[in-house]
């Protein structure tokens, strides 16, 4: 199956299975083959920073693996919404990645689990600049 197909159809079962939008869905579709941010605006024509909100809004609901890419005969993951205290799996320098960009696209996540990330954080001592 072509990148574009996969990619179309990916996205649209993610985005039944997921709390994603459509456009996310087919972004993170892309990367599981092994796109670049730029790679995925291309195909979706749309701008860099688009795709890099799209994406940051997913590592932010399913963990930062949701970017990487898949070996060509890995059976593609049904993402899951991590936990608030996800942040205790990351290394200090993901964790605070992580974190902001719960921070940065809170207003895009759901509301309480989205305030449970920030205060599990704060509780353990994870800069959150609100």
């Amino acid at each position: 199956m072509d990148d574009d197909r996969y990619a179309t159809q990916r996205g649209r079962y993610l985005a039944q299975i997921t709390e994603l939008r459509k456009p996310e869905a087919t972004a993170v579709a892309y990367t599981e083959r092994g796109y670049s941010f730029d790679g995925v605006a291309k195909h979706m024509d749309t701008s860099e920073s688009t795709i890099k909100d799209y994406m940051q809004r997913a590592m932010a609901l399913y963990g930062l693996e949701i970017t990487e890419t898949l070996l060509p005969d890995e059976e593609p993951p049904d993402y899951e919404k991590v936990e608030p205290r996800y942040h205790e799996t990351l290394n200090e320098q993901e964790r605070e990645k992580w974190v902001q960009f719960v921070v940065r696209h809170q207003d895009k996540l759901p509301q309480e689990w989205a305030y449970e990330v920030i205060e599990a954080a704060r509780e353990d001592g994870v800069p959150v600049d609100t």
